[in-house]
């Protein structure tokens, strides 16, 4: 029964893959707003202008991304827009700068009719691309502190009254983008379902919920504390061993065997691993050397007798101390520019065990519906489906990063 709730699961992700699939744009607005002038500092890494590009065609020029981003900022001072000005220095309208060697920079100014009056200051860069976008703004008003402020799609307009303060983000943004990072994620939906089918009991659930939240919380306190952030590959190389962990935990729970799974993850973390070094990534493959002799220790250690509900606390705590570090180190390439607050990070990672724990209410829910009036769904072909489907995914999750 376990089986086919996560088997009607799986094709539900494998149908919406490409969706799920693409790694998030990140940008970064510095606004520094002062008597008539408000000046706009953007930075974004090189590598999304390759989303700009029409297909079958080169990335854009330089001057090519500097116009496209000139034509999606307005800035409006009582609903009457603000000209981009002239920089002179043969500079133009706007200015590219040399950020770094990953990242595009361009400054613009814009001026206003007065040196009072509200204001209205609009980003639209970046946010025409079909991957999501994560974008975090600066504001600054005269001598005043700066303000952090979290631009998604449907709040692209940062108001500011006459008089008034800009306004930050507050704790329930950043939990929603939480939530929905994780729920948005085919591949943390196949752990987290996966793990969740093969527990048993409450003190095995107990201990696999409370794991998940201590991982989070260590990645928050560690990220915050010390900036310290994984790379985008190597935490998915970790995400793709936790869905072939699941796979093989659910082969002992039908075989009894954990042996076999143990050499198997071994061996197709070590072709991972052989694959990154091959492709230049060696951060990449040290992670699945690492990720593949943890689980396979685990495995073999439960292979060995050890049954205490304890032991869930493992694969848990592993999933959500890679997940944890998720904004930090999507943010990570433009930590010269601007960086996340701590107090972000826990509310990113409490909307993440938020949905972590309504995911888990959720399949409960309907494995029990299922067992109370679909019963004949307990055949064992849908346990061996739904192990090697999940052991394919991951295998493919590991190799192609």
């Amino acid at each position: 029964m376990r089986a086919a709730v996560a088997a009607a699961i799986l094709w539900w992700m494998l149908s919406t893959l490409p969706s799920f699939a693409a790694e998030p744009v990140v940008s970064a607005s510095m606004w520094r707003a002062s008597g008539q002038d408000v000046a706009l500092r953007f930075t974004f890494p090189r590598r999304t202008a390759e989303l700009l590009a029409a297909p079958g065609k080169p990335v854009p020029a330089t001057e090519a991304v500097a116009r496209y981003v000139l034509q999606r900022i307005v800035v409006e001072q009582d609903s009457v827009p603000c000209p981009a000005v002239d920089q002179g220095y043969d500079l133009g309208r706007i200015d590219t700068l040399y950020v770094g060697p990953d990242l595009f920079g361009f400054d613009i100014l814009f001026r206003c009719p007065r040196a009072d009056g509200s204001l209205a200051l609009r980003n639209d860069a970046l946010f025409d691309l079909s991957a999501p976008h994560i974008a975090l703004a600066s504001i600054r008003l005269g001598g005043a502190a700066a303000v952090s402020r979290l631009v998604t799609s449907a709040d692209r307009t940062i108001r500011i009254g006459k008089g008034q303060a800009a306004k930050g983000s507050g704790a329930g943004t950043y939990m929603q983008l939480g939530s929905r990072h994780l729920l948005t994620s085919w591949v943390h939906w196949c752990t987290v379902c996966g793990l969740l089918l093969c527990a048993r009991g409450r003190r095995e659930l107990a201990f696999l919920a409370s794991g998940i939240l201590g991982g989070y919380l260590i990645a928050a306190l560690a990220a915050g504390a010390s900036h310290f952030v994984l790379g985008p590959n190597g935490s998915q190389a970790w995400d793709g061993l936790l869905v072939l962990l699941t796979a093989a935990l659910l082969m002992g729970r039908t075989t009894g065997e954990l042996r076999k799974p143990a050499i198997g993850l071994a061996i197709v973390a070590g072709a991972g691993a052989l694959v990154a070094v091959f492709r230049g990534y060696p951060d990449v493959a040290l992670t699945l050397v690492g990720a593949g002799a943890f689980g396979s220790c685990m495995l073999y250690l439960w292979h060995l007798g050890w049954d205490h509900p304890a032991r869930w606390l493992a694969p848990a705590l592993a999933l959500g101390l890679v997940d944890g570090f998720a904004l930090p180190s999507e943010l990570a390439p433009l930590n010269s520019a601007i960086m996340i607050r701590t107090t972000d990070i826990w509310a990113f990672n409490v909307g993440a065990v938020g949905a972590v724990l309504a995911l888990f209410a959720a399949v409960a829910a309907v494995r029990w519906l299922l067992l109370r009036y679909a019963s004949f769904l307990k055949a064992p072909v849908f346990g061996d489906l739904l192990a090697a489907s999940l052991a394919g995914l991951g295998a493919f999750y590991v190799l192609v990063v």
